[in-house]
């Protein structure tokens, strides 16, 4: 158990000179795996049949000993290199024995020459290169992250072993402050080193098959200019992988670097070093690693597009091939020299396919010259362990090298994806060859082939759907980890790309219609959302996305967007000769418009949140912005032709494709019979009601609209006012008698002040003016309620009363700093104990509690992530974290009492009734004779009057006020259109759970959220009576936008999630397994979200009068009762938003309104926002 209380301090990385000893001699491992072959699954995938011979490998046996160097030239060759000009000299080299000793290039090797006497730029440039050298605390937290790399160009154990090596005989050297003096001698002895040979050793000599030789090989007495290259590299690719937020940005030896910057400073150290190589020998596998890495570095910072990174590709390619790693002959002794090498030589032949694949350019790399067997799917560990370690884990393994315990290495992964390496140049075979002419058994072959590959995977990498995501995994072994569920679905993307270039063939020669290329992308396309909407468990992976978006996501919305078009009459008439290949070639595609939409909107949602210095941001968004003119044209072609009359949803039946054939064309279809373009999308699917849902959703931000009678991209015209016969929540069990108040029958002429919304604001805002800290005995107040007292998002939230005490503060503090940060927290916590006296003073009966909330995690990834954000904040020296208890580990499901539990937090927190706490309130307010409550009055419109008095229009008339304060939250851009983008109005779920009448519930003592396996989080409070109060679930239906997003229909329960808390606390609770606890109500609500997280509160910015506070984002117990005491000090006695005490981040302002209107659609409502 890790208790966390007090602060803690940095602890630097230990080093561990010592090696372990010689290793034991490995089995043959040929007699215990095959790698896939023709008879396994099928003829494509093998690659060309292994040279027995001993010289087969360029790279390994031909050039393993320093003994054979005494020779006229400075490569050997293999049996397969018979065209090299030396090749006669080499292969009668006894012959020519003697004359070749005499002529030998001895000299090139010379090691007396010290640094002072070689070229100064040399020496100057490596100084500068090692006085930007990360220092051990840098290197110690950027360690962190290793492990999620999954590369095997960045051996985990080769950059610690290096790491190790540096610091170990350099410590002083590279110690703060850094000289160029002593640089000096760090840089003297990695020339020395360079001078050396540096032959890759033999991979079947047993003296070298131990970890040992495999260390001293990169590093040891061999660290050379090389290794230092790949931890620049590495540092560089970490520093990108880092949020903005992250500490180690606030190191002082990063000079105020962010991940950008600092990542651009590694790459230009790892370009300097490979140019200090530049005198090399030869190339070796070292080098070529360094090559490889640098320029992968150089393809984060810039697009994946640029014509730089291909050149720069291709010239690694080139260095991989002089080395001999384009053909290595199958290992008969495992060594770790023989894993690396086949891992390297897998990769590379791998993304020489994929960079082809997404530049359309030939490979470099041919399976006519290339041998690279696969690598064993084995941990790190187990390769780099020791001899026995090793042995073992080989014998663990199936016939085919996959390992059998279910668990998911960077060689299972690489594994995977080079298997698919042969179907993929089998692809580029066909597309690129010159005067192709291919069949259509050709590409079936290779379909067949792809099926065989998949088949023989192994069972815990196989596909599983969206069942990845979910607690209760398919795999047989062990529960899933977010970052297994993301290398599985990475592995079935690449599976579906190849399925889809496939068809891509097939369709271009009308060998097949477009159904099955339509149904691929249309899988792809929501196995990519399915990535991105699960995007917070996987922070790791966060700079992949834009990869992922790009290279598999943009094809596949292509051929979507074409068939969008087409079926919406968009595309220009066909020509006769088109005309005919498309009757003969293509199939009418059958498809839901709706769900296509939906998708290409979530994608374009992808791409908004890809953020501006992410590679492919650029291409991200051209492709964003067309896809936009896309959706609009769309709505444009529908909305001309339906109007807007406004309809539900379609039924779930509706939504799924059609597979039958449709007798009657929809409205709006009726293209000309010449274009040949007929598309069978029912009646029902293509009619606009299936569309409705998204004019709720503004899709035209910096879109020029077409001007029409009701476009789609005016959604200022669909209505954001209350509905309605609402879902009856438990709170309103005992109505209050002012429940439906109105103080008089007919609206008053006149008030000094106007508030909209009788809800927990705008009763709090009155309070203040009328027996608060701003009250004034002469003013005159009308509150207008659309519905009932209480009746909105305070009336039906989870009567929880809790500060958010560190879950937002690392993204407030990288957007705003720590101290406006801190102002958010400790406004929270001040509410506590500001209700706690109101409750008091007042005398309310409202079940107020004092108590401890409990935040639990069960899942063990997002645990640790929630503790190194709690020491993060305690590194920080918040005071308010003193009250904050931390457990991660054993004991936390103890304490909790929740099931499964991995970590919880507490700190001090309270429950109530709120709908009993306004109403108290609205009594009080009434006695003092200056309130007129007006309920079932909604407000219109507010016009202003040019004496500077406003009108305020309702369906019962009107009423004149001098100042008008907006507290109706989700409602506003109803009345303010400025806010539409700003505050969105959301649904929400909440439920009542009860025991049955005379049994006793079990204690719980303390309020929850409760974050699931799947990372569904729930809000919970216990109740005196024993019954329970929870909600939330929002991650089950978020990916439906149209059941929660921009709805205000508080009437309807949200299907996808209605039914989510029966059992739920025997299913996560222990001791409520047999409490026959049950949901007796379920009612739904509708809250204000705001773009950017924060409330608005204050001036409506340019208009003098008018006051806001809404946008509360369901978080507005530990937010609302100060923030109305702010602005009634602004109404009354007209202070500025910085006396009012209220936090700088939650004023309201037009830079604010700006940037939701600008930005991103959805912005962190929809997780879009950095």
């Amino acid at each position: 158990m890790t208790k966390r209380r007090p602060p803690t301090s940095h602890t630097p990385i230990h080093f561990d000179p010592t090696l372990p000893a010689d290793l034991l001699t490995t089995q043959n491992v040929s007699s215990t795996f095959q790698i896939p072959s023709e008879s396994s699954v099928g003829a494509a995938i093998s690659l060309p049949p292994a040279d027995p011979s001993p010289a087969a490998s360029s790279g390994a046996t031909a050039r393993s000993s320093a003994s054979k160097r005494n020779m006229l030239f400075q490569e050997q060759l293999g049996q397969h290199e018979t065209t090299r000009f030396s090749a006669v000299f080499v292969e009668n080299q006894d012959s020519f024995g003697a004359v070749m000793v005499d002529a030998t290039n001895s000299d090139y090797h010379e090691l007396g020459r010290e640094p002072d006497v070689m070229a100064r730029s040399r020496v100057d440039l490596a100084v500068r290169t090692l006085l930007n050298f990360p220092s051990v605390r840098t290197c110690d937290m950027l360690l962190t992250g290793i492990h999620h790399l999954y590369d095997v160009w960045l051996s985990p154990t080769m950059i610690q072993q290096c790491l190790k090596q540096a610091w170990t005989e350099y410590a002083s050297e590279l110690g703060e402050p850094r000289t160029r003096e002593s640089m000096l001698r760090v840089v003297n002895d990695l020339f020395i080193n360079q001078k050396r040979p540096h032959p890759t050793p033999d991979c079947e000599y047993a003296g070298n098959s131990d970890h040992a030789s495999w260390i001293n090989w990169f590093g040891g007495p061999h660290l050379r200019w090389e290794m230092i290259g790949i931890l620049f590299s590495w540092a560089g690719i970490a520093f990108r992988c880092k949020q903005e937020w992250d500490p180690v940005f606030d190191l002082p030896e990063q000079h105020g670097r962010n991940r950008n910057t600092a990542a651009e400073k590694m790459r230009e150290c790892a370009a300097a070093c490979v140019r200090l190589c530049e005198g090399n020998f030869e190339i070796s596998d070292t080098m070529v690693i360094c090559m490889k890495n640098s320029t992968r570095l150089q393809s984060i910072i810039i697009s994946d597009e640029s014509d730089r990174v291909r050149v720069d590709y291709g010239t690694v390619r080139s260095a991989f091939i002089s080395a001999g790693l384009h053909r290595l002959a199958p290992s008969k002794e495992i060594t770790p020299f023989s894993q690396h090498r086949a891992s390297l030589a897998s990769s590379m032949y791998y993304h020489d396919k994929c960079h082809s694949l997404f530049n359309a350019r030939p490979p470099m790399l041919s399976k006519h010259y290339c041998q690279c067997p696969l690598p064993l799917d084995l941990c790190e560990e187990d390769v780099y362990g020791d001899r026995e370690r090793l042995t073992v884990a080989i014998a663990k393994l199936d016939s085919n090298g996959w390992n059998t315990t279910g668990h998911i290495y960077t060689t299972t992964w690489l594994r995977a994806l080079t298997m698919l390496s042969p179907i993929r140049e089998g692809i580029l075979e066909l597309t690129l060859s010159l005067n192709s002419n291919f069949t259509k058994p050709q590409v079936e072959d290779l379909q067949v082939q792809l099926g065989k590959i998949v088949a023989s995977y192994p069972p815990h990498i196989q596909y599983q759907g969206t069942s990845e995501w979910h607690a209760q995994s398919s795999s047989r072994f062990h529960e899933r980890s977010a970052q297994e569920a993301y290398i599985i679905t990475r592995i079935q993307l690449d599976v579906l790309q190849c399925h889809f270039l496939l068809q891509r063939l097939l369709v271009s020669r009308q060998f097949s219609g477009g159904q099955d290329l339509f149904d691929i992308a249309q899988e792809t396309m929501s196995v990519i959302l399915s990535l991105w909407l699960n995007r917070d468990q996987l922070h790791e992976f966060h700079h992949a996305f834009d990869w992922i978006a790009v290279s598999y996501g943009m094809p596949c919305a292509g051929i979507l967007c074409v068939e969008l078009l087409r079926a919406s009459n968009l595309v220009p008439p066909a020509t006769q000769s088109e005309l005919s290949s498309t009757i003969r070639g293509h199939d009418c595609v059958r498809f839901s418009r709706s769900e296509v939409v939906q998708n290409l909107v979530m994608f374009r949602a992808l791409l908004d949140w890809i953020r501006p210095t992410d590679n492919n941001a650029q291409l991200s968004k051209k492709f964003k912005a067309v896809l936009q003119r896309i959706i609009d044209a769309v709505f444009d072609s529908l909305g001309s032709s339906y109007g807007m009359q406004t309809q539900e949803m379609p039924s779930e039946q509706q939504s799924q494709r059609h597979s039958g054939p449709q007798d009657q064309q929809s409205p709006g279809q009726n293209l000309p019979a010449a274009t040949g373009r007929e598309y069978d999308i029912d009646t029902e699917m293509n009619a606009f009601n299936d569309m409705d849902w998204l004019n709720t959703v503004d899709w035209t931000q910096n879109v020029n609209p077409t001007p029409m009678t009701m476009s789609p991209n005016d959604t200022s015209s669909i209505p954001r006012q209350p509905v309605e016969n609402a879902t009856v929540p438990f709170w309103h069990r005992d109505i209050h008698e002012l429940h439906d108040h109105r103080t008089t029958e007919e609206l008053p002429v006149s008030s000094d002040v106007v508030i909209i919304g009788a809800g927990y604001a705008g009763i709090s805002t009155a309070y203040h003016l009328t027996k608060g800290e701003a009250s004034d005995k002469k003013l005159s107040i009308t509150i207008l309620e659309a519905r009932s007292v209480c009746s909105g998002a305070t009336g039906r939230n989870g009567g929880h009363l809790r500060p958010d005490m560190y879950t937002p503060m690392t993204r407030l503090i990288d957007r705003a700093g720590v101290e406006r940060a801190l102002e958010v927290t400790e406004f929270e916590i001040a509410h506590v104990h500001a209700i706690k006296s109101l409750v008091e003073k007042e005398k309310i009966d409202c079940d107020f509690s004092l108590t401890r909330s409990i935040d639990v995690w069960t899942n063990g990834e997002t645990a640790q992530k929630a503790m190194d954000m709690y020491d993060t904040l305690i590194s920080r020296n918040l005071d308010y974290m003193k009250d904050v208890f931390f457990v991660l580990g054993k004991d936390a499901e103890g304490i909790s009492g929740v099931k499964g539990a991995k970590a919880c937090a507490s700190f001090t927190a309270a429950t109530l009734w709120p709908y009993k706490m306004i109403l108290h309130l609205t009594a009080s307010i009434l006695e003092t004779g200056l309130v007129n409550l007006q309920a079932h009055t909604p407000v219109t419109s507010v016009s202003r009057q040019p004496s500077g008095s406003f009108i305020v229009t309702t369906p019962r008339g009107t009423t004149v006020a001098r100042k008008v304060v907006y507290a109706n939250n989700a409602y506003i851009s109803g009345l303010l259109p400025q806010y539409r983008e700003a505050i969105v109005p959301c649904k929400g779920l909440c439920t009542h759970i009860s025991v049955p009448e005379g049994t006793r519930a079990p204690l719980l003592n303390n309020s929850y959220i409760v974050r699931e396996e799947d990372n569904v989080v729930s809000y919970l409070i216990p109740r005196a009576d024993g019954s329970i109060v929870v909600g939330g679930a929002n991650l089950r239906y978020h990916p439906v936008l149209s059941s929660w997003y921009d709805n205000v229909d508080d009437s309807v329960l949200i299907e996808e999630v209605k039914n989510h808390y029966e059992g739920y606390m025997q299913r996560h609770f222990n001791g409520w397994e047999d409490s026959g606890a049950q949901v007796d109500k379920v009612w739904t609500g509708v809250m204000g979200y705001s773009w950017d997280s924060q409330p608005h509160i204050g001036a409506v910015p340019g208009e003098d009068g008018q006051f806001v506070l809404a946008g509360f984002n369901g978080h507005g117990m530990p937010q609302a009762f100060l923030s109305a005491l702010g602005v009634a000090k602004m109404v009354q006695n007209g202070i500025g938003f910085e006396d009012t005490g209220v936090p700088r981040l939650f004023e309201t302002t037009k830079v604010r309104l700006e940037a939701a209107r600008n930005g991103p659609f959805g912005g962190d409502i929809l997780g879009v926002n950095r």
